[in-house]
């Protein structure tokens, strides 16, 4: 029942990465579990990260470990086992790389055009062919003295682990997985619940052209599984040869399994033992097909391997919000070789197969280097756009244990209480969790399943990574695209998917506990794998449909469509449909105006508006506004009492319309809740600290100009301590005590006795090779030209533009009003904000918004009769406070984590403010 489900969706919230990267210590960790659980989080997903100074693994490390899950415990939190420091998962932090003179160390075949005398001195050679004929090879005793050769070699990458090699995975789980098992046991299943691994795959070359998958006894496997001899065809893998198709398609289900069998499975085995879930994501899913084949092989072989199949949103993410129309999110450049490949073929991927084979769940590792300021807008329409592609768990990446250093700079950004809006963040949460409490009842409901092209692929092998743009990765794009605006309920059908079931029962395709009655296949029909083609035969035989499409005009008109019970024409392209089993619907609108949805038989359904978390009394129509979601569920289903009565007012039931009330708002006032900031980031050489290298023991020294008639009244130096030493302020040295609210790594210090009207001298010596930010708090402003100045007051629009530009914390605008009596409705509202908004009137809540529409319903709080306080609480990002500062531009550079960026003396700042002032208003039929 949608009350039993939806009345505690703390069980379904986020268990982000939990970044221990400081000096981690009990009372802290104790602290961060409180704010993660008042913040609204499931749990906490152990991560050792860059800027970590516990040694990982060592006994101070698990009496960590043990005291969080004790902690948790209490709290009611679950703990999820993250399976390496730093990423991606297998080295041990680069511990097991260096052991056994580097025999755990990757392996890869790569090859390259000599002349035989060359050949012959070619180190790690495995195989030499005539370059004049590909196919015919040659004895190394019978190298030609003049002529091109082409050899075959292996080849070490030391930064990464040969997962191909059993005896890897054997030793990972020693050194990683049996040291918690001894350690803390006890623990292992409760509260420890997932074992969480990263980036997974069997070749990291990246740009490294001519590349493919090895391992030492690689031949002798291949040898026997496939029944021939790999060392005479390796030609066939990097030319086009008449056996290469073969050799090719042989290879690469080789090395998958191998990758799965030896690597994969035995933590999957390992969490399976200890009563945990065992999820995680591959590295480079995102695509394109090429980059995943020379990578992981097969997505498919690693989500079966898995409890929860996940991924990993990185590269994704779009800050036009239109993910329906503009999906390829590539920012204008090629990152990692990728052009754009869209969140929903990444998404889909997995939700395939979980809903083929795991009940439907599976997990995303969302918000992925995005940078400080990214809006919770857009956060959010990055995170609905996952759930309407099947995606049901979320993990952040990341909430950290501290920003000491360059932990500030390690794939922001951090979605924890170094967040102003994190004061806020249950509530954020509210309407997500609400859905995700939905979401993980069931699976997807599809009738079309699209062949997945990565085996076929495998025969067209691109082992140049500057070919990235192919074909197969086109299609596959275009196609999803294109029945995702149809409004086609589908799933990916791969080879090894569909031929783990090999059946198809009453004109449907069967795989796993799903069934299709048309397969969509995007390639010519001749190059059907030969296993797949007697079930596409038996498909028609039984009625079915089989739809063989080389572009989105070879797609035919009458695909069943993803509703039963609305009015054809009317759900926009860019409303995202996500239908599931029982009858139910997840509609998320990302087109630019409101949209309607008509309904055929209205009295059949129930819609459920997650922000509210009511049921919608409607009539027939739903309105949905841009970014809004609402689900559609059997009406049958739902208790009356969980309907709303009366008409739904927030959007959901068009027919009315907000006019004003004509009860006129006293004169308000606008101040901030925190110190003001002013930002130190420039040398007295006129650098700023993100273009400046330094030395341990070099000393910088920065200006601080006060005016003259600034009060000089608690004003505080903030710090790092450990990333400044002797820091003096006119010759004084400073000392901070007090944690900054920001985070616990900078510390402040009462400077108002050492500063002075006109240019005071601020001096440090960095520990590292770039200074760190330092910040001066208090009453002041900042003036468009970055200097301190007097206090101003603030009023609407962009509050960075009035004196705030480095501001951290929150903003209170309040007013008051008088009402002879109480409305049955009252609404407050306004045309647009930067952050997060709350209401509050006479000290009751009256919601949280980050997105339009900017309309609060006062009635949810207590009004009363005379006079009523309203409150408005604006929260901004951490961007105008962590950085970077100094770019070009933060739009399309949002992404980034490393702030390399080329001098630019421009002050960027992430806009935050109320834009106009509100009014109050009424509901008109």
């Amino acid at each position: 029942m949608i009350r039993e489900i939806t009345n505690d969706t703390s069980r379904f919230a986020a268990v982000p990465f939990w970044f221990w990267n400081g000096d981690q210590t009990e009372n802290e960790i104790t602290r961060q579990l409180h704010l993660a659980k008042a913040g609204g989080w499931r749990g906490l997903t152990v991560h050792a990260r860059t800027g970590n100074k516990t040694e990982y693994l060592s006994e101070r490390w698990m009496a960590l470990f043990r005291h969080t899950c004790a902690e948790a415990k209490k709290l009611g939190l679950e703990i999820w086992l993250y399976d390496e420091e730093g990423f991606p998962s297998g080295s041990v932090g680069g511990r097991l790389l260096k052991k056994d003179n580097g025999k755990y160390q990757c392996k890869y075949l790569t090859w390259e055009t000599v002349s035989g005398a060359d050949a012959a001195n070619t180190p790690n050679a495995i195989a030499f062919f005539d370059a004049a004929d590909p196919g015919r090879q040659i004895d190394s005793k019978d190298l030609p003295c003049s002529g091109d050769v082409i050899v075959f070699r292996w080849d070490i990458i030391s930064y990464t682990a040969d997962n191909l090699n059993p005896e890897t995975g054997a030793e990972f789980l020693a050194m990683t997985h049996r040291k918690y098992e001894e350690a803390i046991g006890d623990l292992l299943g409760d509260p420890v619940t997932v074992l969480y691994t990263d980036d997974i795959g069997y070749l990291y070359t990246y740009n490294i052209p001519h590349t493919l998958p090895w391992t030492g006894d690689l031949e002798q496997i291949f040898q026997k599984r496939n029944g021939y001899t790999l060392t005479d065809k390796l030609s066939a893998l990097a030319y086009d040869l008449p056996h290469s198709a073969k050799t090719r398609r042989d290879f690469f289900e080789t090395v998958t399994c191998l990758l799965n069998e030896n690597f994969v499975r035995p933590m999957q085995n390992w969490a399976k033992a200890h009563n945990m879930k065992y999820t995680g994501h591959l590295c480079c899913d995102e695509g394109p097909v090429s980059k995943m084949m020379l990578t992981f092989g097969d997505p498919s072989a690693f989500y079966l391997e898995e409890d929860i199949p996940g991924v990993d949103d990185f590269l994704t993410g779009n800050r036009t919000n239109r993910y329906m129309s503009e999906p390829r999110n590539d920012h204008g450049k090629l990152v990692n070789n990728v052009r754009g490949f869209p969140i929903a073929v990444l998404c889909k991927q997995a939700s395939s197969i979980a809903s083929q084979f795991k009940n439907g769940k599976c997990s995303s590792e969302v918000l992925t280097s995005l940078g400080w300021g990214v809006p919770v807008a857009n956060q959010m329409a990055q995170i609905f756009f996952q759930l309407t592609l099947g995606i049901n768990i979320i993990v952040h990446h990341d909430c950290s244990y501290t920003t000491e250093g360059i932990t500030k700079r390690d794939h922001p950004a951090s979605f924890f209480f170094q967040q102003p809006y994190f004061a806020v963040n249950r509530e954020i949460y509210a309407p997500l969790n609400r859905s995700l409490a939905l979401l993980n009842r069931g699976r997807i409901d599809a009738d079309v399943l699209l062949l997945h092209p990565i085996n076929v692929a495998w025969e067209d092998l691109e082992t140049d990574p500057a070919k990235k743009i192919e074909s197969e990765t086109e299609l596959l794009q275009n196609i999803t695209l294109e029945l995702l605006r149809r409004h086609i309920s589908f799933e990916y059908g791969f080879e090894r998917a569909v031929l783990r079931t090999n059946l198809v029962s009453n004109g449907r395709l069967v795989v796993g506990d799903c069934a299709y009655s048309t397969v969509i296949v995007p390639w010519k029909e001749e190059r059907t794998p030969e296993k797949i083609r007697p079930l596409l035969k038996e498909l028609t035989v039984q009625g079915g449909k089989v739809v063989y499409a080389l572009s989105v005009a070879d797609l035919p008109e009458d695909l069943p469509g993803v509703f039963d019970n609305i009015a054809a024409g009317t759900v926009h392209p860019e409303i995202a449909v996500c239908r599931r089993t029982g009858g139910e619907h997840y509609l998320v609108n990302y087109s630019t105006s409101a949209q309607e949805i008509t309904l055929k038989e209205p009295e059949k359904i129930a819609v459920y508006d997650p922000f509210t978390g009511m049921i919608a009394e409607h009539r027939g129509v739903i309105r949905l506004e841009p970014l809004r979601s609402c689900h559609l569920l059997p009406a049958d289903a739902i208790p009356q009492e969980a309907v709303r009565s009366g008409i739904e007012h927030t959007g959901l039931v068009p027919g009315g319309r907000h006019i004003p009330a004509g009860i006129p708002l006293n004169e308000w006032k606008i101040s901030r809740k925190n110190s003001n900031v002013y930002l130190i980031d420039t040398a007295e050489s006129g650098l700023r600290f993100d273009d400046t290298a330094s030395q341990p023991g070099d000393v910088i020294r920065c200006r601080i100009t006060i005016p003259e008639g600034l009060t000089r009244k608690d004003l505080f130096l903030a710090y790092e301590p450990a990333s400044a030493e002797d820091l003096k302020l006119n010759g004084t040295a400073v000392t901070g005590t007090v944690p900054h609210p920001a985070t616990q790594a900078l510390m402040t210090a009462d400077v108002s006795d050492l500063l002075h009207a006109g240019d005071n001298e601020l001096e440090f010596k960095p520990t590292g090779t770039r200074p760190e930010y330092l910040y001066l708090t208090g009453d002041f402003s900042v003036d468009t030209s970055a200097a301190i100045c007097a206090p101003a007051s603030a009023g609407w629009g962009d509050l960075t533009q009035q004196g705030l530009p480095y501001y951290w914390g929150q903003v209170t605008y309040e007013t008051d009003f008088e009402l002879d009596q109480i409305p049955e409705d009252l609404f407050l509202e306004f045309a647009g904000a930067d952050g997060v908004v709350r209401a509050e009137i006479n000290g009751a809540d009256a919601g949280t918004l980050f997105d339009p529409p900017w309309r609060f319903d006062l009635t949810k709080g207590v009004l009363q009769t005379g006079r009523n306080a309203l409150r408005l609480t604006l929260y901004n990002t951490a961007q105008n406070f962590f950085g970077p500062h100094t770019v070009p531009a933060l739009e399309g550079q949002y992404w980034s984590w490393k702030f390399n960026w080329k001098k630019d003396q421009k002050i960027v700042t992430a806009p935050f403010g109320i834009a106009n002032e509100p009014e109050l208003t009424k509901f008109e039929e």
